[in-house]
């Protein structure tokens, strides 16, 4: 008898990973099952246990894998479809599963159209920011295409009545799901762009599953939101649901209240900002109207300063008149010892204009006196 070889754990472990890596039958297996024990590790690398009533599974889902599923985010409990590698993890010698592909289950297949047509309008540019339209700030009539029934126009239409009661609500009635959604849809939105011409279209309905958004993943639809000339709002769903409207649309609502909040302004927000608008002006005009009283003030003190001055000189010029007329004053001339002689109340100036004989009068400083001429010289 032989004698059997010694191996070490670390050799085993490598031997049945080669085993099972070698087996195509273990190679891009596809398995359906739970999700539970989900550890989403800060590495961005996922791992979880898949499980059914009798059995489970260890997987890992590595970082660089994870593009393949978009947005999905699974969750403990959810139903998934994954695909991948049997394989080993050595420093425990159990064997698990390397996940490259997931999607929920019994949705596997919309899923992939769905990536696959969301792929395809984001390389054309359908989802492209600047192609995304501004709401106006205060519209007057809002189109809303959505069914009839259920709570979603009634949201709607209160929340538009609470925020601003003058908008003009128009409703075109859709179909919001299973097979012909896409196409009442766009009759609906038709009706409104030619009939209507509203400022702001929201197209809304409540949650579901992939099945009962998926007339709203529709291509037709999203190409005619894009090159629509009114802005439109996606409210489809709940806030983690998407649809290939969502992106197309200008505006991406979580719910449909949302989706009229985002359209309409608010009165007591307006009414708040008009009290403010109110208080400014009114600070305003006192400002100015202080200012201008404090401009006249200084003007009439300007106006003041500049009258004392022009009067002051104007007194000043009347006191050096003063000074020259009283240097003029005939008294105060004959008070220096000068006298006036005059002949028949005439005033002689040259001794021409008297002769011999005449009978003058002398004029002093105080008092006169009279007197004959007896001799002239000529």
């Amino acid at each position: 008898m032989g004698k059997i070889e010694t191996i070490s754990v670390s050799e085993l472990s490598g031997y049945i990973r080669y085993l099972l890596e070698q087996d195509k039958a273990l190679q891009n297996v596809q398995v359906q099952g739970e999700i539970s024990n989900l550890t989403k590790h800060g590495s961005g690398h996922w791992y979880f246990t898949l499980k059914d009533s009798d059995s489970q599974i260890s997987c890992a889902f590595f970082k660089g894998a994870r593009a393949s599923i978009g947005n999905y985010q699974p969750e403990n409990g959810d139903q998934v479809i994954v695909k991948g590698n049997i394989s080993v993890y050595p420093p425990r010698g159990s064997y698990q599963l390397i996940v490259n592909g997931m999607s929920p289950a019994g949705e596997g297949d919309l899923h992939q159209q769905f990536l696959r047509l969301k792929n395809k309008l984001l390389l054309e540019g359908l989802f492209d920011a600047a192609h995304k339209k501004k709401l106006p700030i205060f519209p007057q009539k809002i189109g809303v295409i959505t069914s009839l029934t259920g709570a979603v126009i009634r949201d709607i239409c209160q929340t538009l009545r609470r925020r601003w009661p003058a908008i003009e609500v128009i409703i075109s009635p859709a179909r919001m799901q299973g097979e012909g959604t896409a196409d009442s849809v766009m009759d609906a939105f038709d009706l409104l762009v030619n009939k209507v011409e509203p400022e702001v279209i929201i197209i809304a309905r409540g949650g579901g599953s992939m099945e009962d958004l998926w007339g709203f993943n529709d291509e037709r639809l999203a190409r005619k939101v894009y090159k629509s000339q009114i802005p439109v709002i996606s409210a489809i769903g709940h806030e983690t649901d998407f649809t290939i409207l969502d992106f197309v649309a200008d505006q991406r609502a979580a719910t449909p209240t949302a989706a009229a909040e985002i359209a309409s302004p608010d009165r007591n927000d307006f009414l708040a900002r008009l009290i403010q608008w109110e208080q400014s002006i009114n600070r305003e005009m006192v400002n100015f109207t202080l200012f201008r009283r404090q401009h006249l003030d200084d003007l009439s003190r300007q106006l003041q300063f500049a009258l004392q001055s022009n009067l002051q000189n104007h007194q000043n010029a009347l006191k050096v008149l003063e000074a020259q007329i009283n240097q003029l004053d005939i008294l105060k001339v004959m008070s220096r010892g000068f006298s006036i002689v005059t002949l028949n109340n005439e005033r002689i100036s040259s001794e021409q204009q008297i002769q011999a004989g005449d009978l003058i009068q002398i004029h002093f400083h105080q008092g006169k006196a009279k007197a004959h001429i007896t001799e002239t010289e000529k």
